[in-house]
């Protein structure tokens, strides 16, 4: 835990401390700002400056050769070679190039025969168009330079006909002239790159002569660290001015750079210096401003340790003193100390404190103490000086607890007094409790006995109903067999029936047929007697037939005759048997009558022998309630008597409390 002297010091020293670091930061940062912003500003007007100042030179080197390029002797093919390279090469020597040429349309150089036809310049120039070359490495100087090419005009009219080419090749050196002539430091950096992001211009030719993309470059593994810095000079192809910073190998780099404002160049100038070349020279400011700072934050550290002293050791002898009374030292002298400030308050508050508690605790000792020798009657005349405020009700509270006892004792005295005669009463109640719990138990077996014996004749009964809903049942299955037979037999009588008459039909026909023949019988014997002696044969034959044919129908009409009371018959068989089986539907349907009133007596019987048993579980359960209730009622009179006994010994005890005297 902080003390507070820490606090103290703490709070000044951050209060001084903070503001002074606060200020020096913004002071140190606001130097550091201007300084990089000057260095942003130098930067931006340097590089405007120089990109002026190759825009100017690139422009003269293209007037002079569009100047050229509408000299009518150049088109004119009556000149010969030598005067056309007399002329060109006085341009170049008045004007700054190296060297001069002539190529004709056909992309053949007038002046040493070579084939220049694929060349870039030459394919701008006979469209008419100017053009001046990235850095090429020449064939003759085995340097790398710029060349300058127009279009030559047929009779010298710009916008005619080209008839060929011509071009100038300014110093070699002159880009790096200008690079080199920027004047930063030995670390810096001056280039431009070409539409491709090819550095084209360099402090150094070897940088050149790598015709590095620095775009391409970062993509690699060992080019990676450059990611930021392709990026700016995508920003730079994009057409962009402006500053940037990246991360370099040598730490963080401030690059300006600017479009070469040239209508045929295309080029991009930029200029690259590391920050610590601008941070450097306010190093010595940003040191003495941290010197300052350190210095007022020790004198601040110095005046914080002074005034805490002076206000932590009253405050730390007050909190000595307290924390020895709050171990319980309360008689210890309390801190002194004459100051009419907030300390010296504190200092005389904490003696106040010191003294009213001592005393206040020596009251409640005294009291404590009487009260646990059994005395209630202790003066509580005390020193009410020290209970002032809150403590007020200390005092308040200890008479309440005074009076409050006194009256509880009287009050346990009191009741003592009715628990013993309470206690003879509830005593006598629970024996006569006890003596009929003990009859109804004797009744509640006897009637537990009738119960038992209701449920086994029940249990007889339920046997009897189960057995005559066996027998229900056997009845119930032959009737219904019985009424299956009568049916089929029914049946049966009906195909008799049916039978007797096709019978009677085909007697019918042999009536008719002996009828029939008869007659025939008798036509052949009149036939017979009329021919005479020659048909006596056959007429004996006819009445052979005729005798056969009365017979037939004889034996034809007894036939039917037995037929017909057999037909009758089946009939009264038939309704009988019909008459049988409603007889027998009836039969059925009073048995199953019956087996439905039998098991509706079984399910009763269940139900009752259900009921019974319920009955039979409340009556054990009663007997058991009612031989508790007898025990307890025995219990309650043997705790009766002891509770006499306890309030009789409590009594004794509150009889040696000594009380105050009643108000």
């Amino acid at each position: 835990m902080k003390s507070i002297r820490t606090r103290i010091l703490t709070s000044i020293i951050l209060m001084a401390v903070i503001p002074s670091i606060t200020l020096g930061s913004v002071a140190i940062g606001n130097t550091i700002v201007s300084a990089l912003g000057s260095a942003n500003e130098t930067m931006s007007e340097l590089t405007a400056a120089y990109s002026t100042r190759i825009e100017y030179q690139l422009q003269s080197y293209i007037n002079v050769a569009e100047t050229a390029g509408t000299m009518p002797m150049f088109s004119d093919e009556t000149a010969s070679a030598e005067d056309k390279k007399a002329v060109v090469d006085s341009l170049a020597k008045s004007k700054g190039f190296e060297r001069g040429n002539i190529i004709g349309i056909d992309g053949i150089s007038i002046f040493d025969g070579k084939d220049y036809s694929q060349r870039d310049y030459f394919q701008k120039a006979i469209k008419g168009e100017s053009y001046i070359s990235d850095p090429l490495l020449s064939k003759i100087t085995n340097k790398y330079a710029v060349l300058v090419a127009a279009p030559i005009w047929d009779k010298g009219i710009q916008g005619g006909k080209v008839t060929g080419c011509i071009y100038f090749a300014p110093p070699a050196d002159f880009l790096i002239n200008i690079m080199r002539s920027v004047n930063l430091s030995g670390d810096s950096s001056v280039y431009m790159i070409n539409p491709k992001g090819v550095i084209i211009a360099d402090r150094k030719d070897d940088t050149v002569a790598k015709q590095l993309s620095m775009i391409e470059y970062a993509g690699t593994e060992e080019g990676k660290e450059y990611k930021e810095l392709a990026a700016i000079h995508e920003k730079m192809l994009a057409g962009e001015t402006g500053n940037a910073y990246y991360k370099g190998p040598s730490g963080t780099i401030l690059i300006s750079y600017i479009p070469v404002k040239s209508n045929i160049s295309g080029w991009y100038l930029a200029l690259e210096e590391p920050v610590s070349n601008f941070v450097n020279g306010i190093v010595p400011t940003v040191v003495m401003m941290g010197i300052l700072t350190l210095a007022f934050c020790l004198i601040a550290a110095v005046v914080a340790f002074a005034i805490s002293k002076g206000i932590v050791r009253p405050i730390q002898a007050c909190s000595e003193r307290i924390a020895g009374l709050s171990r319980g030292d309360i008689k210890s002298p309390a801190v002194h100390i004459e100051s009419n400030d907030e300390v010296g308050v504190l200092a005389h508050s904490t003696e106040i404190l010191v003294n009213n508690l001592r005393t206040i605790i020596s009251d409640i000792d005294r009291i404590l103490s009487a009260t646990s020798r059994a005395d209630l009657s202790t003066d509580l005349e005390i020193n009410s000086n020290a209970y002032v405020g809150d403590f007020a009700e200390i005092l308040d509270s200890m008479k309440n607890i005074n009076s409050s006892l006194s009256q509880i004792i009287r009050d346990i005295d009191l009741a003592a007094t009715q628990v013993s005669v309470g206690s003879d009463q509830v005593s006598a109640s629970a024996q006569s409790l006890s003596q009929g719990s003990t009859e109804q138990a004797s009744s509640i077996e006897q009637l537990a006995s009738y119960i038992s014996e209701i449920a086994s004749k029940t249990d007889l009964n339920l046997s009897d109903c189960e057995l005559a809903k066996q027998t229900v049942d056997t009845s119930s299955q032959l009737m219904t067999e019985a009424h299956e037979h009568m049916q089929r037999m029914t049946s049966a009588m009906d195909r008799i029936g049916s039978a007797s008459e096709k019978i009677e039909k085909v007697i019918k026909a042999i009536e008719d047929i002996a009828f029939q023949t008869n007659i025939l019988a008798l036509n052949a014997a009149v036939e017979a007697a009329k021919v005479g002696e020659a048909g006596k044969g056959f007429a004996v034959v006819a009445g052979e037939v005729r005798n056969l044919a009365k017979k037939s129908q004889e034996s034809a009409k007894s036939t039917s005759a037995l037929i017909r009371e057999c037909s009758d018959a089946v009939r009264d068989g038939v309704q009988i048997s019909e008459e049988t089986a409603e007889t027998l539907d009836k039969v059925l349907n009073a048995s199953t009558d019956v087996m439905n009133i039998v098991n509706k007596v079984a399910g009763s019987s269940e139900n009752q022998v259900s009921s019974i048993q319920n009955v039979s579980q409340g009556v054990d359960q009663i007997s058991a309630v009612v031989q508790t209730n007898s025990a307890t009622a025995e219990e309650s009179a043997a705790a009766s008597e002891e509770l006499n006994g306890q309030s009789q010994i409590l009594k004794s005890l509150v009889d040696k409390f000594k009380l105050p005297p009643e108000e």
